[in-house]
């Protein structure tokens, strides 16, 4: 029976409302949450507010998502995220940056912005990325919003399907988010949307929401484990 993982809540830890939120995330089939603070806001106190969220059915994590795709200086962002959370994530638009971040060994997870509209992510980060022992995360959220509308994009729909094809031939996992305020996605729901939308397979897609998150959670495809906490990325 697979662990599904759900990335990422944005939510306030010390908010009352969270706790429903988790609730909710548990009855949808979750076993595990990570709860995404901004890179302004973590500090050590915020780490153990989150973490101390966790149950006996429901095991609750810390992620920063530093966005290379808004912050000029995201590199000076990143450093100053310290301690290392659980999981750490660079959203990314731009070639230069996608490389960047693919050789920095302190970054879990490669994030692919979908509002791409050229192709930035390349075999050479890909691979890089694979050997650093990374995974390459699709926010579903804004994928999803789009469907039944006149906004859906395919050219961009299909300009993600080739990063993600770029992705697998270098062997490196996909990790599906849903880094929304609104509602969340059903795992079984997301899998589809990864199917249908951008031609993942079933099992990969199912892998993506559950195996490959907790790889990263568990410290399995981290390079440094908690004593990286003091390390440089």
């Amino acid at each position: 029976m697979r662990s599904f993982v759900y990335l990422k809540l944005r939510a306030d830890p010390r908010a009352q409302e969270i706790k429903t939120t988790l609730s909710e995330l548990m009855r949808l089939g979750y076993r595990a949450v990570v709860v995404d603070v901004p890179p302004e806001e973590w500090s050590p106190e915020v780490r153990d507010e989150v973490r101390a969220l966790s149950s006996q059915s429901l095991r609750v994590y810390a992620s920063v998502e530093v966005d290379a795709e808004t912050d000029q200086d995201w590199r000076s962002t990143l450093a100053r995220v310290r301690p290392i959370p659980d999981y750490l994530s660079v959203k990314v638009a731009r070639l230069a940056d996608a490389r960047a971040a693919s050789l920095i060994k302190s970054v879990d997870s490669i994030v692919l912005s979908p509002n791409c509209e050229e192709i930035f992510w390349d075999s050479v980060s890909a691979r890089e990325a694979a050997r650093t022992r990374k995974v390459v995360e699709v926010p579903l959220s804004p994928i999803l919003n789009q469907l039944g509308s006149l906004r859906l994009n395919y050219r961009r729909i299909r300009r993600m399907r080739i990063m993600l094809q770029v992705s697998k031939r270098a062997g490196l996992p996909i990790v599906a988010s849903d880094p929304s305020l609104g509602r969340p996605i059903q795992p079984r729901l997301a899998a589809s949307a990864l199917t249908s939308l951008l031609s993942v397979g079933w099992e990969e897609a199912l892998d993506s929401l559950s195996s490959h998150p907790s790889a990263i959670l568990s410290g399995e495809r981290r390079l440094f484990l908690r004593g990286y906490d003091q390390v440089e990325g």
